[in-house]
C-alpha cells in the first residue's frame, strides 16, 4: 500500500514539477490533493499522512495537528509560516520547513515598483492626456526625484538587504530599524541604523519587511502613521496584519501620510467593495510580489525537496 504525501493547495491549476520529483524520489508514495475546504479529506485521508505540502494561506491549527498520526512534515509553499502553529507541530515531532529565498528578488523589486509608481505616477497619465492635459497641468503632484530620497527599511532580513541594496543604486539613503542587524552589516549594505521612532520621522518612503508575529501585529497605527512626513508614503510586501489598516485608511484620508503601496491586507482577497481598495493614493495590488518564471519553480521544487529530505530521514535545509 503506498503512502501518502497530501498537498492542500487552492491557487494552483496543476502540480507536473512537485509530481515529477517526488516521484522520482519517492516511488512508494502516492499525492493526494484537497482544496482550502480540507476538514472532510482530512477524516478520510488526511490523518494518515507522512508529509504534507501547504499553500502559505492555509491554518493548520493544534486541532488538525492532533489528528495527524503519521505526518512527519509540513512544507509551506512560501517564506512565511504564520498560519501553522509551529510550536504545537514541533512538540509533536512535526517538522515545519518553508522556502526562505525563492522570491527576495521579486519582492525587493516589487517595492522599488511602488517607489516609482508613487514618485512618477506613470498609470495615471494616459487618461490624463486623453482628457486634455498637457504638461505639468496633469500632475498632481510635484514629487521628491529619488535620488537623496530617504527610504526607511524596518527590519532587515534578506528582502530588505536588496530593497536596501536597489535602493544605494539610486541614490537613496537608506535607514533601517532591526534590534538584531550587527556593524558588519550596516557597513556591507552602506545602511545606517535608527529607532523606529527616528526611521519614521526622517523618511520618504517607510518599508516593512519584517514577519508577522506577536510582537509585530499591529506594529503600525496612528501614532506611528502621524510620526510620518506628510509627504511619505508607507510600503508593505509582508503581511498586512502588521499595519492597523482602519488607521491607515484615515491617515491617507486626511492627509497625515501622502499614501500607500500594499502587496498585502488584513483580509485576503478582499471584498472588492472593500475600503481599503477604494481610497485615493492607496494601491493595492493582488499578493503578487513573488511572482516570476523562475520564483514559482524554484518555490515548487523547494516545498517538494523539503518533503523529500523528511522522509529520507535527511537533514532538512529549510526547517523553521
Amino acid at each position: 500500500m503506498l503512502k501518502t504525501i497530501w498537498i492542500i493547495d487552492g491557487d494552483w491549476k496543476e502540480y507536473d514539477i512537485e509530481e515529477k520529483i517526488i516521484k522520482e524520489k519517492l516511488p512508494g508514495y502516492e499525492i493526494k490533493y484537497s482544496g482550502r475546504d480540507f476538514h472532510n479529506d482530512l477524516e478520510d485521508f488526511g490523518k494518515h499522512a507522512e508529509a504534507i505540502i501547504a499553500q502559505i494561506d492555509i491554518e493548520i491549527s493544534s486541532q488538525v495537528i492532533d489528528k495527524l498520526a503519521n505526518c512527519k512534515i509540513i512544507s509551506v509553499y512560501g517564506i512565511g509560516y504564520d498560519n501553522i502553529d509551529v510550536n504545537y507541530a514541533r512538540s509533536k515531532g512535526i517538522i515545519v520547513a518553508n522556502v526562505p529565498s525563492y522570491c527576495i528578488e521579486e519582492v525587493s523589486d516589487h517595492v522599488i515598483s511602488f517607489i516609482f509608481e508613487f514618485y512618477k505616477n506613470l498609470s495615471s497619465f494616459n487618461d490624463k492626456v486623453k482628457k486634455g492635459f498637457w504638461g505639468v497641468d496633469a500632475m498632481d503632484y510635484i514629487p521628491k526625484r529619488i535620488k537623496d530620497s530617504v527610504l526607511f527599511i524596518i527590519g532587515f532580513g534578506k528582502i530588505a538587504k536588496l530593497e536596501a541594496k536597489k535602493a544605494k543604486a539610486l541614490g537613496m539613503n537608506v535607514l533601517i530599524y532591526d534590534p538584531y542587524v550587527n556593524d558588519d552589516e550596516l557597513k556591507v549594505y552602506r545602511v545606517k541604523k535608527v529607532t523606529l521612532e527616528e526611521g519614521l520621522k526622517l523618511s520618504d518612503y517607510v518599508s516593512i519587511a519584517v514577519p508577522l508575529n506577536e510582537n509585530t501585529r499591529g506594529m503600525i497605527g496612528m501614532k506611528e502613521l502621524k510620526l510620518m512626513k506628510k509627504s511619505a508614503v508607507l510600503l508593505n510586501a509582508s503581511r498586512g496584519e502588521i499595519i492597523v489598516e482602519s488607521e491607515l485608511i484615515q491617515a491617507v484620508k486626511n492627509g497625515i501620510i501622502r499614501g500607500a503601496g500594499l502587496d498585502v491586507v488584513c483580509n485576503e482577497p478582499p471584498n472588492p467593495e472593500s475600503e481599503i481598495l477604494n481610497v485615493d493614493n492607496i494601491i493595492v495590488t493582488p499578493h503578487i510580489s513573488y511572482a516570476s518564471k523562475q520564483s514559482m519553480i524554484e518555490l515548487r521544487e523547494t516545498v517538494a525537496l523539503n518533503v523529500i529530505e523528511a522522509l529520507n530521514n535527511m537533514k532538512v535545509k529549510n526547517s523553521v
